[in-house]
């Protein structure tokens, strides 16, 4: 606090870096650095679950990494311990997996963020709706029940339920759905999916009945639909009644009728006229509103619109009208509470717990709680074989898009200053969420035994991951990468502003280069990418280029590497790259004063391409060739050569010796 520090200091920054200075540290935790700003590069930021736009999220990660090189003292940068997570910290492949904006989404139509508590029903409208979606068993907006639909801005539907627990089973729902065939089955292990989002498992617990509303007209469009034409008297083909169908479906339309207040709403007023106009727009009045329902004149709405749209009209008939008129006088505001049940208003603590608690756990569990709630419904079990199958497809589908792309961020880490680590769970595959700085669930972040890699059905797949992980890391103990452990960092520039950049010396003139190129890569749990993006020329190698959610980062080419100016190195100083693939040279050049890394081909057209080849997991790594030393020139960065010209009339420490650098 700075009037705690009396003034002191102009600002935070300079208060931290005056600390560091005085007291002598050396080394620090990087926090703000990579599991905070390199991490949202790669996916949502596990403790708030916000995401960076295309734009702004490497140009943040650049600028603090930029800041740390231009305040830091050189010990402080390579003894910076760099990491994606550890042990008190959401495991990297839980919050890469999983949907983390619903994970962490406020499911209240009021503005959590306004003292005022504003009224806000477009807040987190998605996130109520996938939560409704896998409360319902539905794989869509459109196949919500009515009801569902129609409360998608109520908050009493919401009250006692986990996003945590709904971003769980929304995971889980998308890889049963990709990957088990058998319908049935794929039905059994879906309604498991309902029962552990409602805390529901194994007989203890009870779901949450979204629909409360017991009246066959009300419990389907297609029912109030019918209802409707038939009292009409109107005949429409199935052709047109599912083309009316479909359009009263659209979530824009049902977001435009949906259930908000009441009409006598003064605050806010928007919503009270909202009310009023579609009663009026169906009676004709609003005389004794109170006495109607807001569902129903909602519902009816609805279908009036689409109707309108389908047809092309803006009448739908005096027939049709008068058919919505009766309907609303039926099912008025007394016959809809008269038939209703009542939602919980709360729920016990315990209750809540276990539901974030099935969030929390690592994925095996996750899946093997699925298998034995499925066996519970069924009343039968899986074989042994039929069992470590689906066991084995769920894991694998829901963690290898994570997996990927926490490999990218190992191999991030190895090319930036300061010294790299891994969380050893994440390198065996395993998950679990921990709140900011404590373990507040069970089984969780349980130990992942060696012996995973020998045994089980998940052996193979853990050996994978364990590979890709060790590749990456291993990057630091190749041939010339001591510049990168021990040597000055520096900041580069390139002719794609997206590419951060980093050049290393040590003083034995070891020179290492350090490209990264996420472009392409999206922050969001589980985004397709495109089979163009894997094509010949970029040569994916991931865990699976099979699974269409495993990232893949688009191939780009750079015309040069800006050198720092007043390095020592030599003009004509080659540089190859550390992966065997790439066969291209690149050299350094000076044009205008500058030195320039190029490709040697530059002339003929050739370009630093960053490709699934050169750049495997998005990283480049180039290192200066050690020369042949021919003569008196021992090395192409500093030519130290005899002066036995100069006219030496005492001796003088130095005289005979220069040092030029070319």
């Amino acid at each position: 606090d700075m009037s705690v520090a009396g003034g002191k200091y102009k600002n935070v920054r300079n208060a931290i870096t005056q600390f560091f200075n005085e007291t002598g540290i050396t080394s620090e935790a990087g926090y703000p650095y990579t599991f905070t700003d390199l991490l949202k590069v790669f996916s949502a930021e596990f403790e708030t679950g916000s995401i960076n736009n295309d734009i702004s999220r490497i140009n943040q990660f650049k600028g603090r990494l930029y800041d740390l090189l231009h305040t830091k003292g050189l010990d402080y940068i390579r003894n910076l311990w760099t990491f994606a997570d550890n042990h008190d910290k959401p495991s990297v492949l839980h919050g890469m997996a999983l949907n983390m904006g619903l994970f962490h989404a406020h499911m209240d139509i009021y503005d959590v963020n306004d003292p005022m508590n504003s009224y806000k029903p477009e807040q987190n409208r998605w996130a109520r709706i996938e939560v409704l979606k896998e409360l319902t068993n539905s794989d869509s907006f459109k196949d919500l029940p009515l009801e569902a639909m129609m409360n998608i801005d109520n908050r009493d539907y919401f009250r006692t339920v986990s996003p945590r627990a709904a971003a769980m089973s929304q995971l889980m729902r998308n890889c049963i759905n990709d990957e088990i065939s058998d319908p049935n089955l794929k039905a059994l292990l879906k309604d498991a999916l309902v029962d552990l989002t409602n805390g529901n498992y194994l007989g203890e617990g009870k779901n949450l009945n979204i629909q409360t509303i017991n009246i066959t007209e009300l419990s389907s469009l297609e029912n109030a639909l019918s209802s409707l034409l038939k009292t009409a008297g109107i005949y429409l083909s199935e052709k047109d009644f599912q083309g009316i169908l479909d359009l009263a479906k659209q979530q824009h339309r049902v977001e435009r009728y949906a259930v908000r207040g009441d009409f006598d709403w003064a605050e806010p007023k928007a919503v009270g006229e909202s009310n009023r106009r579609n009663l009026a727009n169906i009676m004709g009045h609003t005389n004794n509103m109170m006495t109607y329902s807001p569902y129903t004149v909602g519902v009816v709405s609805l279908l009036l619109d689409a109707y309108k749209e389908y047809f092309n009209t803006t009448d739908c008939g005096y027939e049709l009208i008068n058919a919505a008129r009766q309907f609303v006088n039926h099912y008025n505001r007394a016959t809809i509470e008269s038939n209703k049940t009542k939602l919980p208003y709360m729920e016990s603590a315990a209750a809540a717990v276990k539901k974030n608690a099935y969030a929390a756990r690592d994925f095996e569990t996750v899946i093997k709680m699925i298998l034995k709630q499925a066996e519970f419904k069924s009343g039968k079990n899986f074989s042994k074989v039929q069992h470590d199958d689906i066991l084995v497809k769920l894991f694998k589908s829901s963690t290898e898009p994570a997996v990927q792309k926490a490999v990218m961020y190992g191999a991030f880490l190895s090319g930036l200053p300061g010294i790299p680590s891994l969380f050893f769970g994440n390198v065996l595959g395993a998950l679990g969420y921990d709140e900011k700085a404590k373990n507040a669930y069970l089984q969780n972040r349980n130990t992942v035994k060696w012996s995973q890699l020998e045994e089980g059905p998940l052996k193979e797949y853990r050996k994978q991951i364990l590979d890709m992980f060790g590749e990456v890391m291993q990057v630091r103990s190749q041939d010339g990468m001591n510049a990168i452990n021990n040597g000055t960092p520096y900041i580069l520039s390139t002719s794609n502003p997206n590419v951060p950049a980093f050049m290393f010396q040590d003083g034995e003139g070891n020179i290492a280069i350090s490209l990264m190129n996420a472009t392409g890569i999206q922050t969001a749990h589980r985004s397709e990418y495109h089979v163009d993006k894997n094509s010949a020329d970029n040569a994916i190698q991931s865990i699976n280029n099979d699974n269409k959610y495993v990232p893949v980062q688009e191939k780009l080419e750079i015309d040069e590497i800006i050198l720092p100016a007043g390095l020592a190195i030599a003009t004509s100083a080659v540089f190859k790259n550390i992966a065997e693939q790439d066969g291209a040279e690149y050299v350094v050049k000076v044009k205008d004063g500058i030195y320039r890394l190029v490709h040697k081909a530059k002339d003929h057209g050739y370009k630093i391409a960053m490709n699934g080849v050169t750049a495997k997991n998005g990283v480049m790594i180039l290192k200066k060739i050690k020369p042949v030393f021919r003569g008196k020139n021992l090395n192409q960065q500093y030519n130290i050569v005899s002066n036995p010209y100069a006219k030496t009339t005492e001796a003088k420490t130095g005289q005979n010796l220069s040092i030029i650098a070319k």
